[in-house]
């Protein structure tokens, strides 16, 4: 392969050679002379992720086309390396394998979100919201860490980006008690997890079962558990307003009938889901 990459050498080295200007010394062409030109420059390169590729450049330009291309190359894979360690550190979240559950449900994956509604700042406000049960299911929006949890021979726990979850869950021992096949959505508060969503439970998938039936398994799951329910929504809490923060931030209205959808990516919301908060 390096053998006909070095025989095409000159081909590559006379089309560049076009683009560099008469009056330019050739043998010291810099990185930022190269750099400006894009033939010039290898693919997937950015300056500010990875600055050593800049090496590939400061060689003589005869230098640059007898080892450049495997060099380029060789930065090019070590560039890509040290992309994904910088964004993993940035946003906590590394490439992942995905493990099976259940019938169509893989962890870690992007849980529903829901969009941003009203903002509750006012007692017109609140009826509106508390009108909204005739056709949605209303859950409290507690401020915690979103959380799915998935049991098969072991129990997985997986944060909201994507990736797993990094703390320590102390109820975990309460799950350990659910069959194979079980994923939850929940939130984590004080190191506990509340769940208040199921997708799958011992096997089946209920992500295309109606919200309202969902919601009513899952409370009777967590009554079985010993796990404290923590959803239902009263009109004399709503009335509160910002006096329930910060441990809540609101409501969460889900529409009646509505699915179950993993999401794409963790900037995208739900339709069927929208978040009226409080304003502080």
């Amino acid at each position: 392969m390096f053998g006909r990459l070095a025989q095409n050498g000159n081909k590559v080295a006379e089309l560049v050679v076009r683009d560099v200007p008469a009056d330019e010394d050739a043998d010291t062409m810099a990185v930022g002379t190269l750099g400006q030109r894009r033939r010039c420059r290898p693919n997937g390169f950015n300056g500010h992720l990875f600055p050593l590729h800049g090496l590939a450049f400061a060689l003589s330009r005869d230098a640059y086309f007898r080892h450049g291309l495997i060099l380029r190359w060789f930065l090019n894979f070590v560039n890509k390396i040290v992309y994904y360690f910088r964004w993993g550190l940035y946003t906590g979240r590394m490439p992942v394998d995905r493990i099976k559950i259940a019938s169509g449900v893989s962890m870690p994956f992007f849980p529903m979100r829901p969009w941003h509604g009203l903002a509750l700042d006012s007692a017109e406000r609140v009826k509106a919201v508390s009108a909204m049960r005739k056709t949605h299911v209303l859950d409290r929006k507690l401020n915690g860490d979103r959380v799915t949890i998935g049991k098969t021979e072991k129990l997985y726990v997986a944060n909201r980006h994507g990736s797993w979850y990094s703390f320590g869950v102390e109820n975990r021992h309460l799950l350990e008690n659910l069959p194979p096949g079980t994923v939850l959505d929940g939130e984590v508060w004080k190191k506990n997890f509340y769940p208040f969503d199921v997708l799958a439970f011992n096997g089946s998938n209920t992500c295309f079962t109606a919200v309202e039936d969902r919601r009513k398994f899952v409370k009777q799951l967590c009554e079985s558990l010993g796990i404290k329910w923590m959803w239902d929504v009263e009109d004399e809490w709503m009335e509160k307003l910002a006096k329930n923060a910060p441990t809540w931030e609101g409501v969460v209205a889900k529409k009646l009938g509505s699915s179950y959808i993993m999401l794409g990516s963790e900037a995208r919301t739900s339709d069927s889901w929208s978040k009226n908060k409080w304003t502080v």
